[in-house]
């Protein structure tokens, strides 16, 4: 499957903001490469792209590397590390460590059949599949948790889609 230029920056932009989060230093092109299965070579072309646009800067030499704009958080309506907070993800009973939920959107909240969320993550979901059982939360502040089954991911938005089957607080 070929990658579109579009979807391929915003899926490398993704890769390095979870990374940034993560780890909190600026990230080689070689970790980019290896958190979304793609050549160094291609991360180093896309990244000059990248910067071209003001989306990330970069910084030469051995303690450099690659780090996300402003611009970047806002383009992708992604939290800047300063304003993030964690919010849990189970799968199929197991704690996901390096994944956080950013945005839920409940599109079809009013269809009395149909009770699906959007959920956009921040970390690596390659390992989320169809039919996962998720658990999301608790969301501080609300103490909600969305309980639900996975039917769908978009790689491209970092987003999974969950059959929801109940919501609750705590």
């Amino acid at each position: 499957m070929e990658i579109k230029p579009l979807q391929m920056h915003k899926k490398i932009l993704y890769a390095l903001i979870t990374l940034y989060k993560k780890r909190g230093r600026m990230i080689k092109a070689d970790e980019i490469a290896d958190f979304v299965d793609i050549y160094t070579g291609t991360v180093r072309n896309q990244m000059r792209i990248l910067k071209s646009l003001g989306l990330v800067e970069a910084v030469c030499g051995p303690k450099g590397g690659y780090k996300p704009t402003v611009k970047a958080y806002e383009l992708l309506g992604v939290a800047k590390p300063e304003e993030f907070t964690k919010v849990p993800v189970v799968v199929n009973d197991k704690l996901l460590e390096d994944l956080s939920v950013e945005t839920i959107e409940l599109p079809f909240i009013s269809h009395p059949d149909i009770c699906q969320a959007r959920i956009k993550l921040v970390g690596n979901i390659k390992n989320i599949s169809a039919e996962d059982r998720i658990r999301i939360g608790p969301i501080p502040r609300s103490g909600l948790v969305i309980y639900g089954k996975v039917v769908g991911r978009d790689d491209t938005e970092n987003t999974v889609i969950i059959d929801v089957e109940k919501i609750a607080t705590l």
